[in-house]
């Protein structure tokens, strides 16, 4: 697969870095005991659910600490995984690279179906909370599509490999 170059490798390297940081101080406390936390940590999503709402952090349902869990068993590793591609591979990137790409990028979009349309429904909220939650979860669907089409549609090797 050819390298992102320019302003699109930036953009993936400060998504999946910042995703990073999000889900081991943020979306893990969704999942993890409270007292494995931090206090300014946890005082940081008690601020966050109070300002926002988001109904998902608040009381999270057992549905989405699922997603969590596969956030923290399959996609985390996989954020590290792909700054260290991003940071090394200028060129062409292992087609193992490709693969991950792909398999991480089905899977969160995926995720993200449920994420959003129970956002977008919940009756408790206004629209304006509502479209502003809706809002802040969709570039975690925009850019994993985007690494899809990306992941997809790039050049594969020609050469077969050789039987003996």
């Amino acid at each position: 697969m050819k390298a992102f170059q320019g302003v699109t490798r930036t953009a993936f390297l400060g998504f999946f870095s910042s995703h990073i940081v999000f889900t081991v101080i943020v979306d893990l406390q969704a999942l993890l005991p409270a007292t494995l936390f931090p206090t300014p940590l946890r005082n940081l999503l008690a601020w966050y659910t109070a300002t926002l709402k988001d109904p998902l952090m608040s009381d999270p349902p057992l549905w989405f600490q699922s997603l969590i869990c596969f956030e923290l068993v399959i996609q985390l590793p996989f954020f590290c995984t792909a700054c260290y591609y991003l940071t090394k591979y200028r060129v062409l990137y292992p087609d193992k690279f490709r693969i991950a790409c792909i398999a991480y990028s089905a899977h969160a979009c995926t995720s993200m179906g449920p994420i959003l349309a129970s956002l977008a429904t919940a009756t408790a909220l206004s629209t304006v909370e509502r479209a502003v939650l809706v809002n802040l979860y969709l570039p975690y669907l925009i850019f994993p599509a985007w690494l899809l089409l990306a992941s997809v549609f790039s050049s594969v090797p020609t050469e077969r490999p050789k039987i003996y």
